[in-house]
């Protein structure tokens, strides 16, 4: 890579310095962080917002849904009581991945979803996901989300969590936290070399500033770890 290279990717540039296997890591950090948020997006949050929508529950979700800031809390809390409770995937079942990014993989996503945050909404909250309220049992973790979605959408019915619940949110829970990461990482691990890259490059160009040096850390911690 050269120089444009390094002033205007400067982390995929530290990325290129790596050997290939941990440059697939990253790339399978980077590119998983993406997906996860696409998916709870479709899985959790949209199917949510219809039902809001068809039982007029909440005051926030007007005739076009959820605004986009409404959107991105729910995401984002989503994601932090995920990765909590993940069921980590035995890793000798992911091919062509190190048993380092099935280890950390919920970490790093939780520091970075953390990261995002904080940022967005101005506070000091939790740095590490053993900081956060959220537990590590999935059911229980499924809860404190949704309890936390009322807060943030203002619902006050007694019977919201059990009704979303009902309406899929529990099996769409369960689904997730059970074998999202493993399916995922089995995907990439199948990806060509190339394809895999090629998307975290593009990805790395557009991480926010205030999640660069989170990345360039992991970045420089990944590099020191024995295979």
């Amino acid at each position: 890579m050269g120089l444009l290279d390094k002033l205007f990717n400067p982390v995929w540039y530290k990325i290129s310095k790596l050997d290939a296997n941990r440059q697939r890591i990253v790339a399978a950090v980077l590119c998983g962080y993406d997906f996860c948020r696409q998916n709870v997006e479709m899985e959790l949050v949209a199917p949510l917002e219809s039902f809001l929508k068809t039982n007029h529950i909440s005051a926030v979700v007007g005739p076009q849904g959820l605004n986009a800031n409404l959107k991105i809390q729910l995401i984002d809390e989503a994601i932090v009581g995920l990765c909590r409770c993940f069921k980590r995937p035995d890793p000798d079942s992911i091919n062509k991945l190190s048993s380092n990014i099935v280890q950390y993989l919920p970490e790093v996503w939780g520091i970075f979803v953390l990261a995002d945050i904080n940022h967005r909404l101005q506070r000091n909250s939790s740095e590490v996901l053993d900081q956060t309220h959220y537990s590590k049992d999935s059911d229980e973790a499924r809860t404190q989300v949704l309890v936390k979605w009322m807060n943030v959408l203002g619902v006050t019915s007694p019977s919201f969590i059990t009704q979303v619940n009902a309406y899929g949110f529990a099996i769409a829970w369960e689904r997730m936290a059970q074998s999202f990461i493993g399916g995922m990482l089995k995907g990439l691990s199948r990806s060509s070399s190339e394809d895999i890259l090629s998307k975290a490059e593009k990805l790395a160009a557009d991480i926010p500033a205030h999640r660069i040096g989170l990345t360039k850390n992991f970045i420089e911690r990944l590099a020191t770890v024995e295979e």
